[in-house]
């Protein structure tokens, strides 16, 4: 029994260059940045965690159908108070969201090119 093999074409590089940029950012601009980033990611998520519980709380509360005080009041908590925080955390994720392309945009715009 004979094996075949077949070779590939092969890789083809092409060598291309670029303008380089040098960007003028400070260490503190550094540092706001990632600070940044990762207060986007926390708000984000703490917020898609309350809307999550939110939805589960309201869902199972639908199912139960009970109208017995405790579940009325956690009904009304939920609504009032958990969905608008949720909100609330998803405009803090979406600020610090902007404020971070923002503060890219205008590195980029301040730099000139080596």
């Amino acid at each position: 029994m004979a094996s075949k093999t077949r070779q590939s074409p092969g890789l083809i590089i092409m060598a291309t260059k670029r303008a380089m940029k040098c960007y003028n950012i400070t260490d503190v601009e550094i540092d706001t940045l990632g600070l940044a980033q990762g207060l986007s990611a926390f708000f984000f998520s703490v917020g898609t965690g309350l809307l999550t519980f939110c939805f589960e709380v309201t869902k199972d509360l639908m199912l139960v159908g009970g109208k017995n005080v405790e579940t009325l009041a956690l009904h009304f908590s939920v609504n009032h108070f958990g969905f608008p925080v949720a909100i609330g955390f998803y405009l803090l994720g979406g600020a610090t969201f902007f404020f971070v392309g923002s503060t890219v945009r205008r590195i980029k715009r301040e730099s000139e090119q080596c």
